[in-house]
């Protein structure tokens, strides 16, 4: 349950959910099988089967990407019925490109209007917190 994604570097999808407690696991042996695959890509599911821990680190992903992700419970007498997808993203990293067709427009000695073209949203690598604008 309460199973996420969430990237903690730029290449990595970092899967974790709340582990089940005592008997819950229904008989000995409790493992979880992790499984995920790129969202709106035709892949497999890439799958792992883990014991004692509720979190699993998948490397070598390309930067803020969509997944779908679920965890299934197992033990020693079988699998917990099918889970649910959720959706997560792998890590973020910085943009790529700054703004263009920067425009100052002044106004008086304390007043001025910036105008921007915004970024394209694939260069942005990760969710766009806003814009920095500095003076000199």
């Amino acid at each position: 349950a309460n199973v996420q994604g969430i990237g903690s570097e730029p290449d990595n999808l970092v899967i974790t959910w709340e582990p089940l407690k005592g008997f819950q696991s229904n008989g000995p042996g409790l493992q979880y099988k992790v499984s995920w695959r790129q969202k709106d890509v035709d892949d497999e599911w890439t799958s792992v089967i883990v014991a004692n821990v509720s979190k699993y680190i998948v490397s070598g992903t390309p930067t803020f990407v969509p997944y779908e992700i679920k965890v299934q419970a197992l033990n020693d007498l079988g699998y917990a019925p099918e889970p649910s997808e959720v959706i997560g993203h792998s890590g973020e990293d910085l943009p790529m490109v700054a703004p263009g067709n920067v425009q100052v427009h002044v106004i008086n000695s304390t007043l001025a209007k910036v105008h921007w073209d915004p970024v394209p949203l694939k260069t942005v690598r990760g969710h766009l917190q806003g814009y920095k604008v500095s003076t000199v």
